[in-house]
């Protein structure tokens, strides 16, 4: 698809190419973002490959990870979660940086830099609860372990399952 895409939770089975902003789509499959694009308060089934320039924000990836072939990848409040060498791979000459977001179940979080984020090399569970959908159970140490500042205007106040995103997740 071109350009941005509107929709309440809009499901699409066999993955997406996007130029432009897309958001609140449910992925299976690939999902390919070129320069000047970005992907807001969705979820992907599937391995996400990014060139250029791109934005990620509030988005739930669940697969093989996140491809920066070449560019900049700028992603806040993402969740990466699956197996395999790195659930972020950067190449030489390519950059990823990420704010307020997961990293789990791989060997590495590949190259970043991350603020306020938990990557696998901290060997700590980020406690996930059991329900398959990337929720943190009451007693994650990764509760309230984000940025205290308030949401830009500009971000999304859904999160990657298009819920609210709570304020102060432990009361």
């Amino acid at each position: 698809r071109a350009g941005r895409v509107e929709v309440e939770r809009e499901v699409v089975r066999e993955g997406l190419a996007v130029r432009g902003e897309a958001s609140d789509v449910v992925v299976t499959g690939r999902v390919r973002l070129r320069d000047g694009s970005a992907l807001r308060s969705s979820s992907v089934a599937g391995d996400v490959v990014t060139a250029g320039r791109v934005r990620m924000h509030s988005v739930a990836v669940t697969g093989a990870g996140i491809d920066v072939e070449s560019g900049t990848l700028t992603a806040n409040h993402l969740t990466v979660f699956g197996s395999g060498a790195a659930g972020v791979r950067v190449p030489s000459g390519a950059e990823a940086t990420l704010a307020n977001s997961v990293v789990w179940g791989f060997a590495s979080g590949g190259r970043v830099t991350a603020t306020f984020s938990h990557l696998p090399e901290s060997g700590v569970d980020p406690g996930f609860d059991s329900s398959g959908d990337l929720r943190l159970r009451a007693d994650s140490p990764l509760v309230d372990a984000g940025d205290p500042r308030p949401l830009d205007a500009d971000e999304p106040e859904t999160d990657a399952l298009g819920v609210v995103r709570a304020l102060d997740g432990n009361g």
